[in-house]
């Protein structure tokens, strides 16, 4: 039997001891073969091909012409999680008023895992595209938002996150 869980930005499945790590890059719609996934991983294709098939049948993966690729799946559990979120219900009205009073972009953001993501998004006239897409993930001190929210984490909690940043960041 095969177990499932996400680790960090990877699809991870293992039985018997072994454990597959597939990488969620940032190119999803990049497909690769059995034996170029066998290669990234470095593991036989009797190793690998299980752990694929699960998760092809748990949806998270999707196999065309002996290519795989990450299921578009991903989409309705963000959906599903972003519409349960209080931030987000509570939030979106007001956002949508503030973008209409200033004829500008407005959205909001949540904080997770050290990144803000962005829930909701939209714009007034003044704006074709906001600079930000629902579902983008930006390191937290890379925006105005994700900077007032470090403003208001206590101040061992703003230690750990600032320790987690890459050195140039």
């Amino acid at each position: 039997m095969y177990s499932f869980q996400m680790v960090t930005d990877t699809i991870a499945t293992s039985s018997a001891g072994t454990t597959l790590k597939v990488p969620l890059t940032d190119s999803y719609a990049t497909s690769n073969t059995l034996t170029e996934i066998t290669g990234a991983v470095s593991l036989s294709k009797s190793s690998v091909h299980n752990p694929l098939t699960t998760l092809e049948h748990l949806g998270l993966l999707v196999r065309t012409d002996s290519r795989y690729r990450v299921s578009l799946r991903f989409l309705e559990v963000g959906a599903t999680v972003r519409d349960q979120s209080p931030l987000y219900r509570g939030s979106r009205a007001e956002v949508e008023r503030l973008a209409g009073i200033f004829d500008l972009a407005a959205g909001v953001v949540a904080f997770e895992r050290d990144r803000t993501i962005c829930l909701y998004t939209t714009t007034g006239h003044r704006v074709d595209r906001a600079p930000l897409q629902q579902g983008d993930v930006v390191p937290v001190h890379a925006s105005a938002a994700g900077k007032a929210i470090l403003a208001t984490l206590a101040e061992q909690e703003l230690d750990r996150v600032l320790e987690t940043l890459e050195p140039d960041s």
